[in-house]
Order: C-alpha cells, then sequence, then structure tokens
C-alpha cells in the first residue's frame, strides 16, 4: 500500500510551515522531564516579547518557580499579535507581559537553579531576553533562587519565531520542578523556500512523488475510496486527486484502482487550502476514516483568522475568527 492512499492511512504531505535554520539554547538547564511539541508563530510573524508562568513562594510547600514560558508574535504587515506556548507545568499564574519597545527578541539567559541534594529543587526560576537595534533587557517576573547563566548567542539568519520547552510532569508527593530547559528556534520571514506537513500516518508503504500546480494552488479534491468488502480485506482511502486554481489541471495521486471516486468538493473564492488533519484506524459512522481539510481566508482583512473545513460528506462551514476549526467527514 502506498503512503499517499492507503488503507486506513491518511493522506499526504500538504500545506506550508515554517523552515528551521537556527537554534537558540543554553548548557546550564536539569535534566528532568520531556520536551513538549515545538510551536511557532504564524508565518510571517516573529516573537517580540513574552511572558512567564510562575508559582510564587509556598512556604513550607514544593516550590516549581517557572511553569511556562509564552511568546508574543508580531506581524508587521497584517499588525496581527498572536500567541505560542509550548509544554507547561500545572502551577503558577501567568505574569504581565514584557514586549520590546522597538525590534524584536533576539537572544536570552536563564536564571537556574542548581541540584540541591536532598532540597527542594526549583530548576528554571526566571527568564531575560535582549531587544534587536537597542540591546534593551526585557528581565521575567520569576523567583529569586539560584544563579543566571550565559546569554545564548543570537539567530544566525532571521529572528525568533518558536519555542520548545523541557517540562517535569507532577511527581505526585516528589519533588516537582516543572520547567527545566527551553529552545528557541529562528525563521526569517521573507523566505520563500517550501516545507512539508502531515497528520497521522500509518506504518506500511511509501511516498510518491510530489505532485505540484505549475501555477496558482490546490482548490479542491476527490477521493478514491473503496467501500466495505464484509469479510474481505478492506482499503478505503485508494488515491486522491487535485485541482489547481485558475487552470483547472487535475493532479492524480499514484495510488490504486480500488474503489470508486466520490464527488469533488472545491474551495469558496478567497479561501485557500492551509492544512488538513487526518484520524487513522478510527471508525466513523458510515465504517470509513474521517479526513479533514482545513483552509483559512486570504483576504488581507482577515488573514488566516476564518477557518472553514470541507469533506466529502455534509456542508461546509464557517467556525467564526480566530475559533478552532470544526471537523466534517470525508469517506
Amino acid at each position: 500500500m502506498l503512503r499517499l492512499s492507503l488503507s486506513t492511512t491518511c493522506l499526504l504531505l500538504l500545506s506550508w510551515v515554517h523552515v528551521v535554520p537556527g537554534q537558540l539554547s543554553v548548557s546550564y538547564g536539569m535534566p528532568w522531564g520531556n520536551w513538549g511539541s515545538t510551536e511557532m508563530c504564524p508565518v510571517g510573524s516573529y516573537a517580540v516579547g513574552f511572558s512567564i508562568k510562575v508559582e510564587t513562594f509556598q512556604g513550607s510547600g514544593d516550590d516549581t518557580a517557572v511553569n511556562g514560558i509564552r511568546l508574543y508574535c508580531f506581524d508587521p504587515s497584517s499588525k496581527r499579535r498572536t500567541t505560542v506556548e509550548s509544554a507547561v507545568g500545572s502551577w503558577g499564574d501567568w505574569t504581565a507581559v514584557k514586549s520590546c519597545a522597538s525590534g524584536y527578541l533576539d537572544s536570552f539567559m536563564l536564571r537556574v537553579e542548581s541540584f540541591q541534594i536532598g532540597d527542594d529543587d526549583t530548576s528554571v526560576n526566571n527568564i531575560k531576553f535582549t531587544c534587536s537595534g537597542t540591546g534593551a533587557q526585557l528581565v521575567g517576573d520569576g523567583m529569586p533562587w539560584g544563579e543566571w547563566g550565559h546569554w545564548s548567542r543570537k539567530c544566525p539568519k532571521g529572528v525568533i519565531c518558536g519555542l520548545r520547552t523541557r517540562v517535569e510532569a507532577s511527581q505526585g508527593s516528589g519533588d516537582d520542578t516543572a520547567v527545566n530547559g527551553i529552545r528557541l528556534y529562528c525563521f526569517d520571514p521573507s523566505s520563500k523556500r517550501r516545507t512539508t506537513v502531515q497528520s497521522a500516518v500509518g506504518s506500511w508503504g511509501d511516498w510518491t512523488a510530489v505532485k505540484s500546480c505549475a501555477s496558482g494552488y490546490l482548490d479542491s479534491f476527490m477521493l478514491r475510496v473503496e467501500s466495505s468488502q464484509g469479510e474481505g480485506d478492506d482499503t478505503s482511502v485508494n488515491n486522491i486527486k487535485f485541482t489547481c486554481s485558475g487552470t483547472g489541471a487535475q493532479l492524480v495521486g499514484d495510488g490504486m484502482p480500488w474503489g470508486g471516486w466520490r464527488l469533488r468538493r472545491a474551495l469558496e473564492t478567497t479561501r485557500l487550502l492551509t492544512g488538513y488533519a487526518c484520524t487513522v484506524l478510527t471508525p466513523a459512522a458510515n465504517g470509513g476514516p474521517r479526513c479533514n481539510l482545513l483552509w483559512g481566508d486570504s483576504s488581507a482583512a482577515a488573514p488566516a483568522l476564518s477557518w472553514r473545513v470541507m469533506g466529502c460528506s455534509g456542508a461546509s462551514g464557517d467556525t467564526g475568527a480566530g475559533s478552532v476549526p470544526k471537523a466534517l467527514s470525508v469517506g
């Protein structure tokens, strides 16, 4: 089976995401916990401010100090402001935002308490950033334990636009520390490089050759689906094809031949395909897998704020500006 079509596996590589040409980190964080997901500012924006989630002094209780770090992103074209955060601990509250008066965040330093050998460990206690151009320092409203380390380097190219935090989960009756480290990621907002994203993927098959529009963008799709085979071998989604905007050219995947092509569904004008999501090995009401395509409003007035979802069955609909996309089934 090919991973483009797969039986109960979903679908394809799509869309655009950030390229990460640089990473900023420091070597003096503590080793406890796991790294959370990498979270990036929206395309074209970068970090200009931050806040931290801090648990204040607990007296005779267990202190954790910094529990989370949130970046505040700014898009100079649309003037839109957004936030991103990676893994976050369970304790404390978010502090006031610290933002550069001009420029953007370009390096950071952590205040870290070393291993306390039998006493209460807190690990990361605070963070501070420098701003580009002026060199102004923004110091977080963290806790006082531990020592400040050295400054990270600055992005070799581009600006800070994403982060990943290392957080220790609750230790129950043991000693909690929450945030133990942070990595920041760099991106050139003017970059035209292409990258890929994928949703849930099964274990079998190989990726096929890329099919791309000579001009324009993907604007509608059709699935080839095999219906239930009863006691026989089910494959479900076997292929997909898209049409390209403007020319109407069709791009047909190199999938498998079983089943029939379903009804084509098209995006509305001013809508651009931005991503997709698929559920693997989870039967829908009709016995097939559920897959969703997501798209955003391409108008200058509301870039990427109004989302819609498209499916092969059911009606599509707006979810409203800034809300989480709903899911309609495909298959």
